[in-house]
């Protein structure tokens, strides 16, 4: 009764509380303010609008069919909820509170009344009604026309900015000691020079105009205040953030342009310094790869680039302007509207480029002057966007969540507000709401298992994580054992480090798995980035039912990475961690589908040593040959039959580069791959230092390219073009590729005059980077058009410069000066990358790699050596049923330009031969039969061993059944390798057994059938002669038609004596074989004359 009393004491308080608020109508409003607990020295004011007129009818302040209820830990809530007349409908923001429905008709207050008696109810509220704004008190804020309509009033209901957050800004500088900027900016750098001509050397790093960010031509100053004017200081204007860190670059000269190469080194200073948002107000200009690239970068740090769409007034679906059409995943592009949100007429549209629409007519904001200004422009709106993302990241920071620019973006772009001016002119169709993302946030907070996320943020909210600082390179890659491919993004002083909770790239990915589910516990819990909340029912750990082999799963990436360390937080529950030990942390290229699924998978590490409410890392131990497992997936499984509940809190993996192709083959062991490594010729030199200004735009594989390059004197673009190249590989991005493609086939265009014999050399260098990219769908026809530009365009230019430069160069010059990219193109494997091409659907991948075929074995021995295995190795892996005859044809033509005798013919034939002897124990039937024939007469002509080879491996009856089984086209080219096969076939003629080959009376058919074939061959060239012809042998002369084509086509001296050496084997089979006689005589076969020997040898 005492507890009910005390409830009944605090619900009325809670009434009158309220109805003071609603009694208190506009003319209190400015009397007092109310203040929120806890808010200090920054306390806010809250302004609330009420309904002036009590005629009006009564509206409850909460919703009138439902409550918020949490239940006690260890409550199996469902069932006390279906108990009570309850309904699930939503999750709250409360760790563990519930929005639910009231299904038995019962009164909201009634309802609270009753579960507040319940054992298992923790609490219980009305889900009520807010309708409170926040408005500053700047003196020029009734100016500022866009805050009311993007929404910003509400959204500062929740905040109006963190200190914790860096917003970059990427422009002209801003106005130093701006009375309502000045508080809010960081630091910042110049690239401006000071007299702003043409040829003056930029500031140098270090000096005091490098620091001097002072805004002269008033631009970046206004954006700046956009983003992060300081409000609520009874002066000038308020900004999106009124509590920010501004990092300020100034690029931007007077005239209003500036440079691409000094806006990348903005960028670049930009992510050093953890700014994970920048503002971009910038563009116009044609596609820079380079910046591109930078960008790239940019997002492999979990930066946010938003950028102005551009005042041109073009559609960019038909006019690309950049950086604004660039497709990277962290960019926001943005145009402008007016007030009526119509599309403004100076604005850049396109529907799959510009992602949404701000304001960016007559916007108020800071200027140089130390004033304020109202301007136009799409760089007006750009910031409004910018100021948004430093929003909600200050939002979620004040739970200790960062957001990374995947989240960041979502949350603004699934928000906007849908105006008809936009359905075909941006992505989204809307323009930017900044109340409406505020509230995604909200639902995602809650999601995280926040604690009140509409309330006041905690005071001991931790800060974000600090960036990790710029990684050392590591030395280049050995050809013959390369290194663990380079630590991934988020991995800054190497796997000894504890890794930062929530902060790889498994946070948010939102596709784990598990055995099974425990309740609310979903596997998706264990990557969603909140690290702080340790116990079960905070609500952000994922836990199994109790079983045996449970286990949790999750898709990595795209493609395959090495996984170098797994990092772990545990629950404080002990006995969850009991659980946890001795549990396998697996990587594979295959979904985790059960416990049966660990045959493929690599095992990373076994977890040992964990302890409850902490966190571990374990490096992944290194596969045979000293590489860290690779794949696309990560298990962690508990084995055995005992049954066990798994409980993970948070799960990080540290992820290295994507492994190129020829890295995966020499994991699997492949010993061409590596005997073509161990091959290469120009080798990189030890890696030393960059200046930092080169080292950020690039990997560390890339890094070893620069380094060697610097170290040879290498021009700038040359090397840019290789890393370019290395960076493609790793990034995966099919536009990059052919793009970097592109710039090498340039690079090697005899046209340009600066052409030097390094560019030549670095060139071929190149084509390691290119061959690794022969084989991808989206640029293999480029790769191969590269190669041929590469081989045809540098050799020249060597060998000209033989007598001078390169004498003495290195050992192998003298074979190398003819061509050299040929060496490097042929030793990197490029010829075996080409060959599935030759034989690609695509008629350009086709025609691009018979030119790089052709220009690869032009004088060049073992190019067409390795393009001789290629071939052979396609024919031994089984080409496609309709390419096997383009193959064999392919085949026959290398052959046949052989010299006879030489060691390069032997070579060619040992490759050669097996998968030519296997081709011909084939059916008689396949449709490839002539064409191995063919080839093997071929070979057999040009190289005479190979006969012999053939006929210890049983191909006379191979080739026999063919002849006597097999199709007319067939049995021509049959014909002419068996007799090519026969000729060492008079020591087998005395044996009855032995090889079939040598069996004769098989032997003895083969030979009759050859005598017929003549025969045929004679009675179809008198039936020509005369001109009659006789259907009934219509057969026959077909027969002999083509045995007369093969004889055309053969050589000389088999054709001559063909039929007379027929006749003489037959005839001294029959008188050695009785058997063989037996048989002519019933088949009524005439035994031949001896005649001249003439071929016999």
């Amino acid at each position: 009764m005492a507890c009910q009393g005390r409830i009944r004491s605090a619900l009325a308080a809670a009434l009158a509380l309220a109805l003071a608020v609603l009694l208190s109508g506009p003319a209190c409003a400015h009397a007092g303010s109310l203040q929120v607990p806890g808010s200090g020295a920054g306390a806010r004011r809250w302004m609330t609008e009420v309904a002036a007129a009590s005629s009006q009818p009564e509206v409850p302040e909460y919703a009138t069919d439902r409550v918020i209820v949490s239940f006690n830990p260890n409550v199996v809530s469902a069932m006390a909820a279906e108990q009570e007349g309850l309904q699930f409908q939503k999750p709250a923001g409360l760790q563990g509170a519930i929005v639910y429905k009231i299904t038995d008709g019962e009164d909201v207050m009634a309802k609270i009344k009753h579960l507040q008696n319940h054992p298992a109810v923790s609490r219980v509220e009305p889900d009520y009604k807010v309708t409170a704004y926040y408005k500053p008190d700047d003196s020029n804020y009734n100016l500022q026309w866009h805050h009311p309509v993007i929404g910003s009033e509400r959204a500062w209901n929740f905040t109006t900015g963190s200190t914790d957050v860096k917003v970059c800004v990427v422009d002209s500088g801003v106005r130093v000691d701006h009375p309502d900027l000045a508080a809010n900016v960081l630091k910042g750098w110049n690239f401006v020079p000071a007299g702003q001509k043409q040829n003056d050397p930029p500031p140098k790093a270090g000096t005091p105009e490098y620091f001097n960010y002072n805004d002269t031509y008033g631009h970046g100053t206004h954006v700046a205040g956009i983003i992060g004017a300081i409000g609520n200081n009874k002066q000038g204007i308020a900004g999106m953030n009124w509590n920010v860190k501004l990092l300020i670059c100034r690029f931007i000269w007077n005239d209003g342009a500036g440079y691409v190469s000094d806006a990348m080194n903005c960028i670049k200073l930009c992510k050093q310094e953890g700014a994970l948002i920048t503002s971009n107000s910038w563009g116009g200009i044609g596609y820079s790869s380079f910046l591109e690239r930078e960008i790239a970068v940019s997002q492999d740090a979990g930066q946010l680039f938003v950028v102005a769409s551009g005042n041109n007034g073009v559609n960019m679906e038909e006019t690309k302007l950049y950086p604004a059409s660039y497709k990277t995943d962290n960019m926001i592009s943005v145009a402008s509207s007016g007030e009526k949100d119509f599309v403004s007429s100076f604005s850049n549209i396109g529907m799959n480029t510009v992602h949404l629409l701000a304001p960016g007519e007559a916007i108020y904001s800071t200027y140089k002057d130390g004033g304020y200004k109202a301007m136009w422009g799409t760089s007006m709106a750009c910031p409004m966007v910018t100021g948004t993302a430093a929003l909600l990241q200050a939002g979620a920071l004040s739970h200790g969540i960062t957001l990374g620019y995947a989240e960041l973006k979502s949350l603004i772009l699934s928000s906007v507000d849908k105006v008809d001016d936009g359905a075909d002119k941006v992505i989204t169709g809307g323009r930017l709401n900044v109340t409406a993302s505020m509230l995604a946030l909200q639902v995602l907070l809650a999601s995280r298992g926040v604690q009140n996320p509409l309330g006041e943020p905690s005071a001991a909210s931790p800060p974000p994580p600090s960036p990790p600082p710029p990684r050392p390179s590591p030395p280049p890659p050995r050809p013959a054992s390369p290194p663990p491919p380079a630590a991934g993004t988020y991995m800054s002083a190497g796997i000894d480090t504890a890794v930062v909770c929530g902060t790889t790239p498994l946070r948010g990915l939102g596709s784990a798995t598990q055995s099974s589910t425990n309740g609310v516990y979903d596997a998706n819990l264990a990557i969603d980035g909140v690290c702080t909340k340790k116990r079960m029912w905070q609500g952000s750990c994922a836990q199994t039912m109790r079983q045996g082999n449970p286990w949790w799963a999750v898709q990595l990436a795209a493609a395959a990475r090495p996984v170098l360390a797994v990092s772990i937080q545990t629950s404080s529950e002990c006995a969850c961690v009991a659980d946890l030990q001795n549990a396998r942390i697996m990587v594979g290229s295959t979904p985790w589908t059960s416990h049966a699924s660990a045959a493929n998978f690599t095992l990373c590490a076994t977890v040992s040593g964990i302890v409850r409410g902490q966190r571990k890392t374990f490096a992944c131990a290194a596969a045979p040959g000293g590489a860290p497992p690779v794949g696309q997936y990560l298990a962690i499984w508990r084995p055995g039959p005992v049954r066990r509940a798994l409980t993970l809190c948070e799960v990080d993996a540290v992820l290295g580069a994507a492994p190129t192709r020829r890295a995966l083959q020499q994991a699997r062991g492949d010993a061409s791959t590596a005997a073509a490594l161990r091959s290469r010729r120009l080798q990189a030199a030890p890696l030393l230092p960059l200046d930092q200004t080169r080292a950020g735009l690039y990997t560390d594989a890339a890094l070893a390219i620069m380094k060697r390059a610097r170290d040879e004197d290498i021009p700038l673009g040359v090397m840019d073009a290789l890393a370019d190249l290395q960076y493609t590989l790793e990034r995966g991005d099919a536009g990059l590729k052919l793009r970097a493609l592109d710039r090498i086939i340039a690079l090697v265009d005899p046209s340009d005059d600066s052409y030097t014999v390094q560019k030549a050399l670095l060139a071929g260098d190149a084509a390691f980077f290119i061959v690794e990219l022969l084989s991808d769908a989206t640029a293999g026809a480029a790769a191969a058009e590269a190669v041929a530009a590469v081989t045809r365009h540098a050799a020249p230019t060597l060998a000209r410069l033989t007598a001078g430069p390169l004498v003495g160069l290195d050992s192998s010059v003298e074979r190398v000066a003819l061509n050299p990219c040929q060496s490097d193109f042929v030793d990197s494997g490029a010829l075996s990358s080409l060959v599935p091409m030759l034989f690609a659907r695509q008629e350009a991948a086709r025609e691009a790699a018979t030119e790089a075929v052709a220009a690869l074995c032009s004088f060049h021995q073992e190019g067409k050596l390795a393009y001789l295995e290629g071939l052979v190795g396609a024919l031994l892996q089984g080409a496609q049923p309709e390419a096997l005859p383009h193959l064999l044809e392919l085949l026959d033509s290398a052959i046949d330009g052989m010299e006879v005798g030489s060691d390069a013919a032997t070579q060619q034939v040992e490759l050669l031969l097996p998968a030519l002897a296997a081709e011909l124990q084939g059916a008689a039937a396949r449709p490839t039969a002539p064409a191995a024939l063919a080839l093997a007469a071929t070979v057999c002509e040009k190289h005479a061993p190979a006969a012999e080879e053939l006929r210890r491996g049983g191909a006379v009856a191979a080739v026999a059944r063919h002849l006597l089984q097999g199709p007319l086209a067939a049995q021509d080219a049959a014909a002419r390798l068996l007799w090519l096969l026969a000729r060492g076939e008079r020591r087998c003629l005395a044996t009855a057994e032995g090889q079939l080959g040598c069996e004769p009376l098989a032997l003895a058919q083969v030979l009759s059938r050859l005598l017929e074939m003549a025969e045929e061959q004679a009675r179809a060239r008198e039936e020509e002669s005369d001109g009659e012809g006789n259907d009934g042998q219509e057969g026959d002369a077909s027969a002999g038609a083509a045995l007369a084509s093969s004889r055309d086509a053969g050589n000389a001296a088999a054709e001559v004596c063909h039929e007379e050496e027929a006749a003489q084997l037959l005839r001294a089979l029959a008188v050695a074989n009785p058997a063989v006689q037996a048989w002519l005589d019933e088949r009524q076969v005439p035994v031949p004359r001896p005649g001249a020997q003439c071929c016999i040898s």
